[in-house]
């Protein structure tokens, strides 16, 4: 009996310790804050860290009816089947498109799974993917071998207008098969000990470079008056959504949910675009998850950003990189950024001007951000990419408020750039009532207490301020900043207000140094 007793004392005992570990290991992984469950991360990956698995679709996507005035065109009385090639299927949405273009009306896609090759959009024609329909692309080896492969992308558009793409179904860009396997297929979990140059050359193991050409899903030049609204866009191969020199555009309700590894597949990047809203989106993604750039020989204006979750192994929200020509009325609200339970990317919110661009009047505000590695970055630099124009930009009249910031892992940085013996400043920026806390960790840092400027004449990006590059990413040196909160170089009228700062409790830097 006493031993029995004892047995079960001894097994009782056990279970205590293990459960005890467990929730201790749980504490520490996610951390505590103080306020209940704050670390524990909003959304999960999949085995292979690869993807996001409980993309809240059904706050995104909705089943809708056709519209009652509109003249709908049918695309499988046209030959669309869910038995054809792609390039069959392309042709018999051609004809539907063909055919609705003249009076205006909507290609319709009912449910069901049809693989296809590029779709052309003509104007006043909307293509609508209904609920429980699949465009599914070529894969690599099927476009390589068709008749008819893709051009630019999926869906494509050249000078029309009134068009848009709709109704509750998805397109399948096949980015994956489009890439290489990574070196390194492990998830690439936060280190216990911080150190920024493995950080980034373990995150680079996990790129998915490309095998050859690659696709948009959707890519949009010279068009006017454009909706993408209520679908999702999954696995591309390369930046998924396109716009160049276009405007009047509604980009709203759609879930972008992208392979993380695969290199350049930007969510939504507007290139010399005026006149933008894009709200109330999700966007998953391995680059850029929205990008603003101005190198398509039109200046960009009238853009806003709201309401949108946006996970990025780049920068969530980015002006750059390239940058010709000047933007101005940019405008970011009430967003969640986030890295969940992986570590990598740079920034929650990247301003650049590199190649020459004036930027005037960018306002951020109402941001909570979780896992991404430095809150804010702002680079006024002299690259000077694909441009005869060597005259240094401007950037001035930003406000960055009301931001919320937890287990970042690096500073943010406001810098300038000397050029021919002059100075270049970014002015007036505002930074106010905002908040970001260090994922608490131990690390081993290579401080640079005065970081070199030969970077700012190449790739602007928060963990090269403090950069020298050396013929690979492996013989680079890969530098802390010598400010834990802000490092400030060459910049006027820069303003902090309610701003606070939480390093790690490892940390033996200043929080905020100004370099002049």
């Amino acid at each position: 009996m006493k031993k029995r007793i004892m047995l079960i004392a001894v097994i009782s005992l056990i279970i205590i310790v293990g459960l005890t570990t467990v929730f201790a290991a749980f504490k520490l992984y996610y951390g505590d804050s103080g306020d209940g469950l704050s670390r524990i991360y909003k959304y999960r990956l999949n085995e292979d860290a690869s993807r996001v698995v409980d993309i809240p679709r059904g706050v995104y996507l909705k089943k809708e009816s056709l519209p009652a005035d509109k003249t709908i065109y049918d695309a499988t009385a046209y030959g669309l089947s869910g038995q054809n090639s792609g390039a069959a299927n392309s042709e018999a949405i051609a004809r539907a498109v063909f055919e609705a273009k003249d009076g205006g009306g909507i290609v319709f896609i009912p449910s069901g799974e049809y693989k296809t090759s590029g779709i052309e959009l003509k104007s006043n024609v909307t293509l609508w993917i209904d609920d429980g329909a699949v465009l599914k692309s070529m894969d690599y080896d099927e476009n390589r071998l068709s008749a008819s492969p893709l051009k630019t992308a999926v869906i494509y558009a050249e000078g029309a207008e009134n068009i848009a793409v709709t109704g509750g179904g998805a397109i399948d860009g096949r980015g994956t098969s489009y890439t290489k396997p990574a070196k390194n297929s492990q998830p690439f979990y936060p280190m216990s000990e911080f150190n920024l140059k493995k950080r980034v050359l373990l995150a680079r193991t996990r790129i998915r470079e490309p095998k050859g050409e690659r696709y948009n899903i959707i890519n949009l030049l010279d068009c006017k008056n454009v909706t993408i609204s209520n679908i999702e866009l999954r696995e591309s191969a390369s930046w998924t959504v396109v716009l160049r020199n276009s405007s009047e555009i509604s980009i709203e309700n759609i879930v972008i949910d992208n392979n993380i590894y695969v290199a350049n597949s930007d969510g939504i990047d507007l290139v010399g675009c005026s006149d933008a809203d894009i709200k109330n989106c999700f966007i998953a993604t391995g680059d850029d998850g929205i990008c603003i750039k101005s190198n398509s020989g039109r200046s960009v204006k009238n853009i806003t950003v709201a309401h949108c979750e946006i996970m990025s192994l780049a920068n969530c929200f980015k002006i750059g990189t390239e940058t010709i020509e000047d933007i101005s009325n940019i405008e970011v609200s009430d967003c969640f950024f986030f890295v969940t339970e992986i570590s990598g990317g740079y920034s929650g919110i990247a301003v650049e001007s590199a190649d020459g661009a004036n930027i005037d009047g960018v306002r951020i505000s109402g941001i909570e951000m979780r896992g991404v590695s430095a809150p804010f970055l702002i680079w006024l630099g002299c690259r000077f990419k694909d441009t005869d124009n060597k005259a240094v930009g401007s950037i001035k009249n930003v406000v960055i408020k009301n931001i919320e910031a937890y287990d970042t892992e690096t500073a943010s940085a406001i810098v300038g750039c000397e050029y021919k013996g002059e100075i270049y400043r970014p002015k007036n920026i505002v930074i106010d009532n905002f908040f970001a806390e260090y994922r608490d960790t131990d690390e081993s840092l290579n401080v640079l207490k005065n970081p070199p400027q030969i970077q700012m004449n190449g790739y602007p990006e928060i963990t090269r301020v403090s950069h020298i590059w050396l013929l690979s990413h492996e013989l680079s040196l890969y530098c802390d900043l010598p400010a834990y909160g802000l490092y400030i170089r060459y910049a006027d009228g820069v303003t902090l207000k309610d701003s606070v700062f939480v390093p790690r409790t490892a940390n033996k830097r200043k929080d905020i140094i100004i370099d002049e």
